[in-house]
């Protein structure tokens, strides 16, 4: 009877520990994944380069010098209004500092073209450290190119493919972090043979 009572007693703090800690952002990253997916749209389709940035972390605004210049480019590339979307890839994490983060990304239909986002959603922390970390963009058939990559976490900031110039600023940005080129290609290589 005693070791009966001990196994209930035992459940019911693991319940309570699963339920205290799992908090409300793991039990609904979906719903909250879908506050900050709909909070980016509204601000590039808005096409004002505040509302964007309005959205990253403090700390990222203040640190990444090239914001604007990322931001920029997520105006010159996004056309249109949207129409559809299709999550293509998430993940909810705690972070070995205790921060939670949100990775994300979707594919994009508008009334004038298809596009490619990714981003990072830092939803814990000091009050500077919660906002967007990471916004990467590009068009949907780029998404796929060997030279083209949005969605390196390493790379804090806002950038979109949106001409040639502007891949070359990224693609220094990522080979300075130390992106793997060569791996990004094989491992595109093999997703693309696996379909």
């Amino acid at each position: 009877m005693k070791k009966a009572i001990i196994a209930m007693i035992i459940m019911a703090l693991f319940s309570v520990f699963i339920s205290g800690c799992g908090d409300d952002f793991y039990a609904h990253s979906d719903k909250y994944d879908k506050e900050y997916f709909n909070s980016l749209i509204t601000a590039v389709e808005s096409g004002d380069e505040d509302n964007i940035k309005s959205l990253f972390a403090q700390n990222v605004c203040e640190n990444e010098d090239d914001l604007e210049i990322g931001i920029e480019e997520i105006l010159k590339l996004y056309k249109g209004k949207m129409i559809s979307y299709k999550q293509s890839a998430d993940q909810t994490e705690s972070l070995a500092n205790g921060y939670k983060e949100k990775y994300s990304s979707y594919e994009i239909t508008t009334d004038e073209g298809e596009y490619y986002v990714a981003y990072i959603f830092q939803a814990s922390g000091e009050k500077k450290d919660i906002g967007f970390r990471h916004i990467g963009m590009c068009r949907l058939e780029d998404s796929y190119n060997y030279d083209v990559n949005v969605s390196y976490e390493k790379v804090e900031g806002a950038y979109a493919y949106c001409d040639e110039e502007a891949k070359k600023r990224i693609n220094n940005k990522l080979s300075a972090a130390g992106f793997d080129f060569e791996k990004h290609r094989r491992d595109l290589e093999d997703t693309t043979q696996s379909e």
